[in-house]
């Protein structure tokens, strides 16, 4: 069914208190059977406008970081090709080294044979022909003959020894080639390294920025649930709209499902329980997008292809899953700036860190499930 029921763990509302997952222990208290450390968000009473500034500047270092690790991608995939390319001359040259190299050599071996034949012959040929007064002019003859024969054998050696060593200079050349590639593609693989651990810390950053703006938000307004928080958080997500827009992030539809998510519009009801209903029924007010059918959780289980598990890279319009409940899970709408609407029996805006605070487990997930688009097709 598209039913999903929603049972969520709201003890994150706290206006006194955030998620203790932030970087550097502040205290630690010991005792003889337990240590406990404890951990304070940096951000906890930035402004929110001092957290949106850091956050943007996170955010595009962020994608720096990854158009550089999808350049060094890209260059060990060239690498790797050349590498193997290489490695294919390299077997044909040394494989044509040691046929002309055996060429080569037996051609030596049978032009010293024929030296020493034309030798022993010419030696038993003169005892004979000197016993005749012609025979002189058939000694010179045959030596003119011999010394040609000679002459003929040492220039077809000769331009076969400088094939064998052009040869061997192509494999020697190749090979060097061949080496270079190898270390290029050695150092590239450890900048892929490197460069992945800084999106990782790069992320972690994002992530404590975010739990800092939600625990401004809960600290300054109240309770999750107040009408004090949803428009600030709405404020946020129009700002974040108008950005995504403007940078071309998001279309004018995904702005759209946003905007009426944030709203409540949607032809079905907030009615407790149907939260995936809801959701449908949103992206069918929205209008052009065909509504998607499920639970929660079935969402994630037939579309995760086309979405992430990745909480800093969600599209404004997509579909955001956590496991509200053991059985369905929960779903709503990102509306952007880290702000979620989704049915609780009523239209509730809540950070994604709130949305995704909670202690069911569904089919094997705890927390945030990932997000997905609708039917498995970006919204256009």
């Amino acid at each position: 069914g598209n039913r999903s029921s929603d049972k969520k763990n709201n003890s994150s509302s706290d206006k006194n208190s955030t998620k203790p997952e932030a970087t550097q222990p502040q205290t630690t208290a010991a005792t003889e059977e337990t240590t406990t450390t404890v951990f304070v968000n940096p951000y906890e009473n930035t402004s929110f406008d001092a957290l949106d500034v850091e956050r943007s500047a996170k955010e595009e270092e962020l994608k720096s970081l990854e158009k550089e690790l999808s350049d060094i991608t890209t260059k060990i995939g060239e690498l790797d090709r050349l590498e193997k390319d290489l490695n294919g001359k390299v077997d044909a040259t040394k494989k044509a080294l040691e046929e002309h190299t055996a060429i080569h050599d037996d051609n030596y071996e049978d032009m010293k044979l024929r030296i020493k034949y034309m030798y022993e012959n010419s030696v038993s040929d003169s005892d004979v022909l000197l016993s005749d007064e012609s025979g002189m002019d058939a000694i010179l003859n045959a030596s003119e003959y011999y010394q040609k024969i000679y002459l003929y054998d040492r220039a077809k050696l000769e331009d076969l020894a400088m094939d064998v060593e052009e040869i061997r200079g192509l494999y020697d050349s190749l090979n060097a080639e061949l080496e270079k590639t190898k270390n290029d593609k050695a150092s590239a693989e450890e900048e892929k390294t490197k460069v992945t651990e800084l999106i990782k810390d790069k992320q972690e950053e994002l992530r404590i920025i975010n739990q800092g703006i939600s625990a401004n938000v809960m600290r300054m307004y109240g309770e999750s649930g107040s009408s004090a928080t949803a428009e600030v958080l709405l404020e946020i997500a129009a700002k974040a709209q108008e950005e995504a827009l403007a940078s071309g992030e998001a279309n004018a539809k995904q702005v759209e499902v946003a905007r009426n998510a944030g709203l409540g519009r949607s032809t079905h009801p907030a009615t407790y329980g149907w939260c995936a209903a809801w959701v449908s029924g949103v992206y069918a007010y929205t209008g052009g997008i065909t509504p998607p059918h499920g639970d929660a959780i079935d969402y994630w289980n037939k579309w995760k292809a086309s979405g992430s598990t990745r909480m800093d890279n969600i599209p404004i319009g997509a579909c955001v899953i956590s496991t509200g409940d053991p059985t369905y899970g929960h779903i709503g709408i990102y509306l952007g700036g880290g702000v979620v609407a989704s049915n609780l029996g009523y239209v509730k805006i809540e950070t994604i860190q709130s949305f995704s605070n909670v202690s069911a487990v569904c089919q094997g997930h705890l927390g945030f499930v990932g997000w997905v688009w609708p039917n498995a097709r970006p919204i256009q």
